[in-house]
């Protein structure tokens, strides 16, 4: 394919209208600045690939919105979106690693009496809300936390592809900590000081 340059108007046309050509140019000239700041930001090639996809999601459904108004260039516009998704999946990362340590958590002999019935507590709180999600999610998380690619959970949940597989992965997980955080037991728990 010929690389050409296409003003906004063009490019905006092209998406709204679902040009595969446009939209491939638009992805080969974007792809490099969005994939240099993911890999600078402790992510991969693939990590970079499923940001664009997303990136490319997200410039869909705002130019389809009503009331869209491009400020920018249609191309500084994906790249701010591509950098917060991203942005947004380093924070995840961290939080899904905090959790994970806090589900892996085993009791120490030495703590005192009310920090293991705490710890306790949380394991309680985590295991209760891990069976309220749905069987799809439950068997993704748990996938997950064995530590299976997303590729390998991709095949066994029978999903399209891994960028689907984390999509759904990071859905459950923000359904299981909203439920932890609503219930009573955990607001106690925060209360007390110990979260």
């Amino acid at each position: 394919m010929q690389k050409r340059k296409l003003n906004d108007l063009a490019l905006i046309k092209g998406f709204k209208n679902g040009d595969s050509e446009i939209i491939k140019l638009f992805y080969s000239v974007n792809y490099a600045g969005v994939s240099r700041f993911v890999k600078r930001n402790g992510g991969t090639n693939e990590d970079a690939k499923d940001v664009m996809q997303e990136g490319l999601y997200g410039t869909l459904l705002s130019l389809n919105s009503s009331g869209f108004s491009l400020q920018k260039s249609l191309g500084a516009y994906f790249y701010i979106i591509c950098k917060n998704i991203w942005l947004t999946r380093i924070k995840e990362k961290i939080a899904e690693r905090k959790m994970k340590e806090g589900l892996m958590i085993e009791a120490d002999l030495n703590k005192p009496g009310e920090e293991k019935r705490q710890e306790e507590l949380v394991r309680l709180l985590v295991f209760k809300h891990m069976q309220s999600l749905r069987e799809e999610c439950r068997e993704i998380l748990s996938m997950y936390l064995q530590n299976k690619p997303f590729k390998v959970i991709a095949e066994e949940m029978n999903l399209s592809s891994e960028g689907a597989a984390r999509f759904r992965k990071k859905a459950c997980l923000d359904k299981l900590l909203i439920n932890i955080k609503e219930d009573k037991d955990f607001k106690n728990l925060n209360n007390e000081g110990y979260l």
